[in-house]
């Protein structure tokens, strides 16, 4: 009967726990947005604390369940990549360091097991948000662009509509990307097997 309930249990997590399932993998993420230039964690800023309130309550749930295993905690800090490449790397470590304080204060997740990173301007992440944006002007090439050119690729994005679609990208997209984030994958496989069948007697 506990093994039934344990079963239920996890595909209920399934369901509600997570954004991405890949088969008995739960994955989800957190995205904490920064004003530019700043490092300060605003809490009504694009829902900055009920998104977060939602994923730690989730996190935490799932990390009081026995038996689960933790396969990543990954935190990303990032800036978006107009500044200046020094610039940058402080203000993305500055951002990843209020993440952690946010994490801190809201799960006892050990800091030991979580893994920082830090990306100064994170174009991988920036393609992403413009290939889901269907508003930008030449998106394809300017996906062409972020994702292959090893140039200067912002000098390059404004030769391109005439700077139309580089100042979309400025106003719309960087905004998405001025973030630090926080990934989690946490193994159900323990809870998720059907328990073996009692012969009857």
């Amino acid at each position: 009967m506990v093994s039934r309930l344990r079963y239920i249990l996890a595909c209920l997590m399934l369901v509600a726990f997570s954004t991405s399932v890949r088969a008995q993998i739960v994955e989800d993420t957190l995205r904490i947005y920064f004003h530019k230039e700043s490092a300060i964690y605003n809490r009504p800023y694009r829902d900055n604390e009920a998104r977060a309130e939602e994923f730690f309550a989730k996190f935490n749930a799932l990390n009081s369940v026995s038996g689960l295993a933790t396969l990543k905690v990954e935190t990303v800090g990032v800036a978006s990549p107009e500044g200046d490449p020094a610039f940058n790397e402080i203000i993305s470590k500055a951002r990843m360091a209020a993440l952690r304080r946010v994490i801190r204060s809201k799960s006892e997740f050990p800091d030991s097991l979580i893994r920082y990173k830090n990306l100064r301007a994170d174009w991988g992440e920036l393609a992403k948000v413009v290939d889901a944006d269907d508003n930008v002007p030449n998106k394809q090439r300017a996906l062409e662009i972020i994702r292959n050119y090893e140039g200067d690729k912002i000098a390059k994005l404004l030769t391109v509509g005439w700077g139309k679609t580089y100042w979309y990208i400025y106003h719309n997209i960087y905004p998405k990307v001025r973030a630090a984030r926080i990934t989690y994958q946490v193994d159900l496989s323990s809870l998720i097997a059907e328990p073996e069948p009692v012969p009857e007697d």
